[in-house]
C-alpha cells in the first residue's frame, strides 16, 4: 500500500465490497485500524481525520496483527522469539 509514495491521503471504505464481510463493531474497527496502520501517509478515513493517537494505536494494532500472521505462517513458537527478544510478547499483548 505504501507504494503510492504518499499520494494516498484519503480512503473511504464504507460500503466497499472488500470490507462488506465486517458485520460487528469490532470487525469494522479492526478494518480501520489495519488500513490506517498499514498506509503510512493516510490522513482521512471514511471522511474523518486521523489524529496522532489514532495513528499510533493503529500502527501498534497493525504490528501486533502482522506478528501473529508471521508466527502462524512460519510456525514460529513464541518461545523461540523470546530468546532474542524477551520483551516482545509483553509488547504484543
Amino acid at each position: 500500500m505504501n507504494e503510492f509514495d504518499g499520494r494516498l491521503k484519503q480512503l473511504r471504505l464504507a460500503g466497499n465490497p472488500l470490507f462488506k464481510a465486517a458485520k460487528t463493531v469490532e470487525e469494522i474497527a479492526s478494518n480501520k485500524l489495519l488500513a490506517v496502520g498499514r498506509i503510512e501517509f493516510l490522513k482521512r478515513y471514511n471522511g474523518g481525520e486521523i489524529n496522532e493517537t489514532e495513528r499510533r494505536d493503529a500502527e501498534i494494532y497493525y504490528m501486533k496483527n502482522s506478528y501473529q500472521v508471521f508466527v502462524n505462517t512460519f510456525k514460529i513458537a513464541d518461545k523461540e522469539m523470546t530468546i532474542d527478544h524477551p520483551q516482545l510478547l509483553e509488547y504484543m499483548n
